[in-house]
């Protein structure tokens, strides 16, 4: 593989995922990590305004599963990325076509939090993807719009038999930092959530401690 030249930045849709990924990373502490907001519109700013020269951009967060075939907090390289119409996926360009030692799946995106056993049964069958966010479609699209080499390493979150504790989407404002004031009034609310929000935090942290040895991994076939 032909060495990439220029700096890595890499993003993580929420501030949460941000402090986590720094925690866990080791090797690569002078990389460039930042937070961009949830969703499509932030990511396609975020990599509009990556600065000329820069060699790789890494997206790297927590994803819901679609299958139990990838479990809550396991981690993945993205091989292809999968767009609502059939002829719309991307592979990654920076994995080898015979890759065996890192832990891969496919991705795509949707508008919101990802619903039951059903819906995420549907989006497996119909799009052949293992995992679903809300900004690998856009992410891709806008690197590859300028010419830049990708990667997407995804922690699994929720799954069909773990789904997300009802309300979670509150739990950040639209930049992808905590909202702490809203997320405790609906702990109040909802006292019984309590323990489910909990086993998330939990869950969220051991697969974003996933996604930074991956990304490191990534990261570090820059130099090579």
């Amino acid at each position: 593989m032909n060495a990439m030249t220029g700096k890595v930045m890499v993003v993580c849709p929420l501030e949460y995922e941000r402090k986590l990924l720094l925690k866990g990373m080791k090797r690569n502490s002078g990389v460039d990590v930042q937070s961009c907001g949830m969703g499509p519109e932030r990511i396609t700013k975020w990599v509009k305004d990556v600065p000329a020269g820069t060699g790789m951009v890494v997206l790297a967060g927590l994803a819901a599963s679609l299958t139990d075939g990838c479990p809550v907090r396991m981690a993945y390289v993205i091989r292809e990325v999968q767009g609502e119409k059939e002829d719309e996926r991307w592979r990654c360009g920076v994995l080898r076509e015979d890759e065996s030692q890192l832990p891969i799946a496919n991705v795509t995106s949707v508008q919101g939090i990802v619903g039951g056993r059903s819906e995420r049964a549907k989006l497996h069958r119909e799009r052949r993807v293992e995992l679903a966010d809300m900004e690998s479609v856009a992410f891709v699209n806008a690197a590859n719009a300028r010419e830049l080499r990708w990667v997407i390493v995804r922690g699994v979150s929720d799954s069909p038999s773990r789904p997300l504790p009802a309300g979670v989407a509150d739990m950040a404002d639209s930049e992808g930092r905590p909202n702490v004031m809203r997320a405790m009034a609906g702990m109040v609310m909802k006292p019984g959530s309590i323990g489910a929000m909990m086993k998330l935090r939990g869950d969220s942290k051991e697969a974003m401690g996933k996604v930074a040895g991956l990304a490191e991994r990534m990261i570090s076939r820059k130099a090579h």
